[in-house]
């Protein structure tokens, strides 16, 4: 049976929808697929930047709350939506069967969750059925359990891609670890390093080119991208952001665009995806 590839041969993509009901057996079907596919492309939804609010800038008073600082406050007080994760080898070719994409839709009552108004305008026009995810979404300490049992944490055969992915890493960190934020950026990325690894990201990746501060879909779009399923939805933005990376490791685009790193310098602590 002839492979599909993120980059040429799109059609049938299937992109799964993953509920409290079928999260067991999807993450075992991720931990086997992942040895023979290691590269793992990631997004996430979640409620926005929803800090800080006037009493949390009183504290500050005249001092600049720092990026790591709003991104600590927003991922210890709100919880993430959905996790989108896609799979694929170095050159870009999918599993044999699907799903290719795993959707984790998780539990969010949006009568009793703070989101910010137009984050919630914009998952519901990209389809995001809140009714559903306060009925049947995947329990986040349940799904911890899960992560901490996989292959897939402290596991340096995965390479991790992503963009523009500090609180991608922060609110999957928060599940993982079941407890909030470290207090500073340098803790946070050595928590990232021991966990995760290896760490590309695109946005970071791009930092000394034209495309930098442009969002994904434009960056996608520069490098005929095609995307399958809508945009602002875990699973499609992870099989973009996939495919990107996969795009930009080629020689030619490479040279072009900018030298691939792990972003996870252990000498570096200054976090440039945040």
């Amino acid at each position: 049976m002839a492979e599909h590839n993120i980059l040429t041969k799109i059609e049938g993509h299937v992109i799964q929808d993953i509920w409290m009901d079928n999260v067991e057996f999807a993450m075992k079907e991720i931990c086997f697929r992942v040895q023979q596919y290691p590269y793992i492309g990631i997004d996430t939804e979640f409620p926005g930047l929803v800090y800080p609010k006037a009493a949390d800038l009183a504290k500050y008073k005249d001092q600049q709350l720092s990026p790591y600082a709003r991104l600590r406050m927003n991922v210890d007080r709100t919880r993430i939506i959905q996790l989108g994760l896609t799979l694929s080898d170095e050159h870009g070719n999918l599993p044999h069967t699907p799903p290719h994409t795993w959707q984790i839709n998780f539990v969010f009552n949006i009568e009793k969750e703070e989101i910010k108004e137009d984050a919630h305008a914009l998952l519901i026009e990209a389809g995001i059925d809140f009714s559903r995810h306060a009925t049947h979404g995947v329990d986040h300490k349940f799904f911890g359990y899960l992560l901490n049992a996989s292959n897939l944490l402290y596991n340096r055969s995965i390479k991790w891609v992503s963009f523009h992915s500090g609180f991608d890493f922060g609110y999957l960190l928060k599940v993982a670890t079941n407890s909030k934020m470290p207090r500073n950026q340098e803790s946070f990325l050595v928590k990232l390093r021991t966990l995760f690894n290896d760490i590309y990201d695109i946005k970071h990746l791009m930092s000394s080119t034209k495309l930098y501060h442009r969002g994904l879909q434009h960056v996608a779009d520069s490098i005929n991208i095609k995307r399958v399923g809508e945009a602002h939805l875990a699973g499609s933005d992870s099989m973009v952001t996939l495919a990107v990376f996969l795009r930009m490791m080629q020689p030619n685009i490479v040279e072009e665009y900018s030298v691939l790193e792990n972003l996870l310098d252990p000498d570096d602590n200054s976090g440039p995806f945040l």
